[in-house]
């Protein structure tokens, strides 16, 4: 079977602006929703030559979530959740996982697998200009290597990358939190992302001495099945007892074991699994905004609101009505 395609392609954005790329328009979003594909992804004009692209996304089939940067760009990316695989021309399987840094000078690829629960991952998209400039001002290292040989040669390189540190991590899971909107989130998104290429770039501290790998069997079925239970009910509210009684870990070990899987909190994770079936509810029409934010949780249609637009990028009346069908 033929993989069926849908993506992030750049160049029907650059194409359809007609203008200069201005750093403070808003982010161009894709949302995609299905039963073998499913996510979102916001790419950010920052400054000339770079660009920021983050993306979740899960694959539960034949699909390919394919980026398509048309043009030779140089992606320096991370991811703070999951994993993701993709097969090279030359038949190669190429693997990122939570953790990681990866540099990967291509012009497209395409994501066909992911983790059970998808992948959430940050690109920081250099133009040759950008990556030269980058390349003269980092110290010697691998990144920098990279930099170099790409800006020297212009060769379409294998990705390479390696685990971040400690503090390189906690500033790509900062450029990836959505804590506001509007131009204050484009801010913070641009400070934090020039924070984390440049800590990236002077990375010499030791790597993360504990990735997912470091939990034992036990501990990422009780997560799992913590997950599943969330997914089967989004709209319940749970306490932290009844999460720790349900995994069947303490509370110290949940939120050490949940963050270092998912790289976000056990109730950062559950208003997501609600704002997005709240999002599937809105898209059926069938019910209010307000019956919506009560089969999900919330009482107070204001904080409803403000979740759900952090989540999609729409007020929830909004969104029910770009997808009411004509």
């Amino acid at each position: 079977m033929q993989a069926q395609q849908s993506g992030i392609f750049l160049s029907e954005v650059r194409e359809a602006a007609a203008v200069p790329a201005c750093p403070f328009l808003p982010p161009q979003r894709w949302d995609w929703e299905g039963q073998e594909l499913y996510g979102h992804a916001e790419w950010f004009q920052l400054r000339p030559g770079l660009d920021y692209i983050y993306a979740e996304c899960r694959l539960n089939g034949p699909s390919q979530c394919r980026i398509d940067l048309a043009g030779a760009y140089l992606v320096i990316g991370y991811v703070t959740r999951g994993w993701a695989k993709w097969a090279t021309p030359d038949g190669a399987v190429e693997k990122i996982e939570a953790g990681q840094w990866f540099t990967m000078p291509r012009r497209a690829f395409a994501i066909d697998r992911t983790d059970a629960d998808g992948v959430a991952m940050g690109l920081c998209i250099c133009s040759q200009a950008m990556a030269r400039q980058l390349s003269e001002l980092c110290p010697p290292g691998e990144v920098g290597a990279q930099l170099q040989h790409w800006v020297a040669s212009e060769v379409q390189l294998e990705l390479a990358g390696g685990p971040m540190g400690v503090s390189t991590f906690a500033l790509a899971r900062q450029v990836a939190a959505h804590e506001s909107s509007g131009l204050k989130r484009r801010l913070q998104i641009e400070s934090n992302t020039l924070a984390w290429i440049a800590e990236l770039l002077s990375q010499g501290e030791p790597v993360l001495e504990q990735t997912a790998s470091a939990l034992n069997a036990d501990d990422r079925d009780a997560v799992e099945r913590l997950c599943q239970q969330m997914r089967a009910e989004p709209g319940y509210e749970y306490s932290l007892d009844e999460l720790c009684q349900i995994s069947s870990l303490n509370e110290h070990k949940l939120k050490s074991a949940f963050k270092l899987l998912y790289g976000k909190t056990t109730f950062g994770y559950l208003r997501e699994l609600r704002m997005d079936h709240a999002a599937h509810l809105l898209k059926e029409d069938r019910f209010s905004v307000i019956q919506v934010a009560n089969e999900v949780g919330y009482s107070n249609a204001s904080h409803f609101a403000r979740a759900f637009k952090m989540r999609h990028g729409l007020l929830p009346k909004a969104y029910q009505c770009l997808h009411r069908k004509r």
